[in-house]
């Protein structure tokens, strides 16, 4: 069974609205983190884009809400890639509290591959969208503090 690539954070305070929740516009953040990380271990890096005069650009993101985490929660965000197509790809995240395995959210982005000068549209190179697809299963980056805790 492969076990999914996770980042694990830690809800802090300022993140959270008035009524004690995480507000939802820090989702984004969640969801940048988290795709940043698992570009990290599947491509080396975002600057693995740089070699190929590269850069992608988000122009989609969704999400579900399914229940709430608050302040000192501590969230799973599971990354994995859905669709690779000719100048974009898409990763699926599902949030989940830590500890009960509730489910949070669910969120899509849609990011797409532009050139770093022009911005135009380029197409995903054979190498990149090769990581893409790279099983990253049961890579774990914790943000929480957990790790130092066991």
């Amino acid at each position: 069974m492969n076990m999914p690539f996770t980042v694990v954070i830690r809800v802090r305070y300022g993140e959270c609205d008035q009524q004690g929740v995480v507000f939802n516009a820090r989702y984004g953040d969640y969801i940048n983190t988290a795709a940043l990380e698992f570009l990290r271990v599947t491509l080396g890096g975002h600057n693995i884009l740089e070699a190929f005069d590269l850069d992608s650009q988000t122009v989609r993101m969704t999400t579900e809400w399914r229940s709430s985490v608050k302040y000192d929660d501590i969230v799973d965000i599971t990354v994995e890639t859905v669709r690779v197509g000719n100048s974009s790809y898409t990763l699926e995240m599902r949030f989940r509290e830590h500890f009960s395995q509730r489910a949070v959210a669910s969120s899509e982005i849609v990011c797409v591959m532009v050139d770093r000068t022009s911005l135009q549209k380029r197409q995903v190179p054979e190498e990149i969208r090769k990581g893409l697809l790279r099983n990253a299963s049961g890579a774990i980056i914790d943000y929480s503090g957990l790790g130092s805790m066991h």
